[in-house]
């Protein structure tokens, strides 16, 4: 592998000169630096990044450390911080971990440091046990928080969903919904103030009654698709909900399938909304209403962040909240006026 001292020897110059070119330091002529980018070119070089972190310098990787990777939308979000670091030659580790594995994660923040990562991003979906969150804290590199944020943490991007749900329940009662279902998982009963509470509140004040009961419990274990087409393939329709609030897009597009077998129409006959925006929101007729979470925004705004506290340590203790609100969108399975738009 060809190194700052071969391409000093091959061009002539000093090997102070060529490793301030490559470093783009000015004070260099545009021949000199023409220079030392042919003789790099030729000789293949590459810089060896962990070389310079062992020296004091950057290594231009940062670790994500994600607990759940198992829809669209959270795809979409790590695509986006990879790509985002990627564009300003970054290299990203991404390293997972089931949710109950916390020494794991402990054993991953460890494996990170010691590879002289720049920084980590922390994606995950549940509470951060007090372990894992000291290990965080201590682990001497900028940390990011994404997902379930710690309330006290000094670093963080989030999205804003509460304003977009109220939204929604304002939609559903200017069409004449008072009764809707909400099509659950155990994720809401374990942790209702992530989206439960948000919805229960926001029905409750447009005259909303919101149903979560059994029959409307997505099971663990199978795929929501799945699941919430065998929950509306038998759920008693008589005298119940006017509008069904699914967990998320696949779940929806469960429903209406199922809803559609059964000669139930949507939205004439009861109406259907989904949670993200992904794309089974498009996949089928009529387009489905739901609430767009910015996936690429966060991703985008996660290494903005973690780059700004890389590149500027000074800021390592104050405090930077980014909140991307969610939004939403109106299609044809709540709305007969969008039905044809959509067809």
């Amino acid at each position: 592998m060809a190194t700052i001292s071969h391409i000093a020897k091959s061009s002539g110059l000093s090997r102070t000169t060529v490793a301030e070119v490559l470093r783009n330091k000015p004070g260099y002529s545009e021949q000199t630096r023409a220079k030392v980018l042919k003789f790099a070119q030729q000789l293949n070089y590459r810089p060896n990044y962990l070389s310079k972190a062992l020296a004091g310098g950057r290594s231009m990787t940062i670790g994500l450390l994600v607990s759940s990777i198992d829809t669209p939308n959270e795809v979409e979000t790590m695509r986006a911080i990879e790509t985002s670091a990627r564009d300003e030659g970054w290299l990203t580790f991404l390293l997972g971990w089931e949710e109950d594995l916390d020494e794991t994660l402990c054993s991953h923040v460890d494996g990170l440091v010691s590879r002289r990562v720049d920084g980590i991003v922390l994606y995950r979906t549940r509470p951060l046990p007090t372990n894992a969150r000291k290990r965080l804290d201590n682990c001497g590199v900028p940390v990011v928080y994404l997902g379930w944020v710690p309330d006290d943490a000094l670093h963080l991007v989030r999205d804003e969903r509460n304003t977009a749900i109220h939204q929604l329940a304002e939609h559903l009662a200017s069409l004449g919904h008072r009764r809707v279902a909400y099509v659950h998982s155990y994720f809401d009963t374990l942790y209702p103030d992530r989206r439960l509470r948000h919805f229960q509140h926001a029905m409750a004040a447009n005259d909303i009654e919101l149903e979560v009961s059994e029959r409307w419990y997505l099971p663990r274990g199978i795929e929501h698709e799945l699941a919430s087409y065998q929950i509306a393939s038998k759920a008693s329709l008589t005298n119940g909900p006017t509008a069904i609030l699914a967990h998320n897009d696949r779940s929806a597009r469960g429903i209406m399938t199922a809803l559609h077998e059964r000669g139930v129409r949507v939205p004439h006959d009861i109406a259907v909304v989904g949670f993200g925006d992904s794309p089974q929101a498009l996949a089928g007729r009529p387009g489905l209403t739901t609430i767009r979470q910015p996936n690429t925004e966060l991703g985008q705004e996660v290494f903005k962040l973690l780059h700004q506290l890389i590149e500027q340590p000074e800021l390592a203790t104050r405090r930077k909240q980014v909140v991307i609100h969610c939004e939403l969108i109106v299609r044809g399975s709540t709305s007969p006026d969008h039905v044809d738009e959509t067809a």
